[in-house]
């Protein structure tokens, strides 16, 4: 499996904007977020493939006005019900290690829980 940043994808930016932002945010707002990328800041975004074949993407994104940033990432992977359970703890450890070392303790937080429910 091979995890790539990228700063803009338009058709998944789409995506995890139809299927997993509050409709308070405007799409134009939320796509210039997320193009705004820059690597070891928040928001990341990634793009997931097997093979070279794209199975889904990573979007680390926080909201700063809240106290417990709230990850669309993980929660809402294109894909993401469709994949392996052991797929799925390879992401959740990438995130928990991409958060850990950039200091972003509470969504690592957040990926360690979830790896638990698994």
């Amino acid at each position: 499996m091979e995890i790539t940043w990228l700063k803009n994808e338009d058709n998944a930016i789409q995506y995890v904007y139809a299927s997993a932002v509050p409709q308070k945010i405007p799409l134009d707002i939320f796509k210039e977020i997320v193009q705004s990328s820059k690597e070891n800041c928040l928001p990341e975004f990634y793009v997931i493939s097997e093979q070279g074949k794209y199975i889904g993407y990573i979007l680390l994104l926080a909201d700063k006005k809240e106290d417990i940033p709230k990850p669309f990432t993980f929660l809402a992977c294109h894909n993401g019900d469709t994949l392996p359970k052991e797929t799925h703890k390879k992401i959740l450890e990438f995130i928990g290690k991409r958060c850990r070392v950039n200091n972003w303790n509470k969504l690592a937080w957040l990926a360690e829980q979830e790896i638990q429910q698994l």
